[in-house]
């Protein structure tokens, strides 16, 4: 027979909480036009992982002479990171057998882009690039090559899921129970019931007019393509 001493504790408070993702900061771009146009081609497609800096469109504009001048400045930039991706690739290959392996593919990758740029770039002397500003996927989209576009037109969405927030509901009567010192994990509403740890990143800031909760905010790392955000 084995015996236990038995001794006081508090109970443990459960608290089940209805949530919606969304994304990160930064987690979510949009690329509109600078000025009006035709595109003159495309250098991603639908559901591709795009990086940063990576030229998703160049676009033949009506020019003036403040247009050719941001043309030639977008021009040099696109030549200045091909001279420094391709200067850092060359100088880790020369040292690829003390280099760290991650480094090298980074610096692969950067280069890669870096040429598709300047390859897109230079398909039109008199083109201008729509650059994506974050890593992530790109959305769906309805140009296609020598589609007309206007001046700040929304014309690409991307979106970086590996980590989001969970925007919980959370009503008066259990508002004292979230608390830093907590530990939280959500679960997906779909049929395999999967769990995953967050974080709690902010408590109430605002209460919900409609129905009087409070908005809660959990992080997500690690998310990968499990959750969708919520478009906002």
């Amino acid at each position: 027979m084995e015996t236990r001493t038995v001794r006081n504790a508090p109970l443990e408070h459960s608290l089940r909480l209805f949530g919606t993702v969304v994304p990160s900061s930064g987690g979510r771009a949009e690329v509109r036009a600078s000025q009006p146009g035709r595109i003159a081609s495309l250098g991603a497609h639908v559901g591709d992982r795009v990086r940063k800096g990576q030229v998703l469109a160049c676009i033949d504009p009506s020019t003036d002479a403040g247009n050719t001048l941001d043309l030639q400045a977008q021009r040099n930039a696109v030549e200045a990171e091909y001279t420094a991706a391709k200067a850092d690739y060359d100088r880790l290959k020369t040292i690829s057998d003390i280099a760290a392996k991650k480094d090298l593919t980074e610096a692969e990758a950067r280069l890669r882009t870096a040429e598709r740029n300047k390859r897109l770039f230079a398909g039109d002397g008199d083109s201008f690039p729509l650059i994506s500003p974050i890593d992530g996927v790109l959305g769906a989209y309805t140009l296609s090559v020598r589609s007309m576009v206007q001046a700040d037109m929304p014309l690409f969405t991307i979106t970086d899921l590996r980590t989001v927030y969970v925007e919980a509901q959370v009503f008066d009567r259990d508002a004292a129970f979230v608390t830093a010192d907590g530990s939280y994990t959500v679960q997906r509403t779909n049929n395999d019931g999967r769990t995953s740890n967050v974080r709690l990143l902010s408590l109430a800031q605002e209460i919900d007019p409609t129905n009087q909760s409070q908005r809660v905010l959990f992080e997500l790392t690690d998310a990968g393509s499990d959750y969708k955000s919520a478009n906002r």
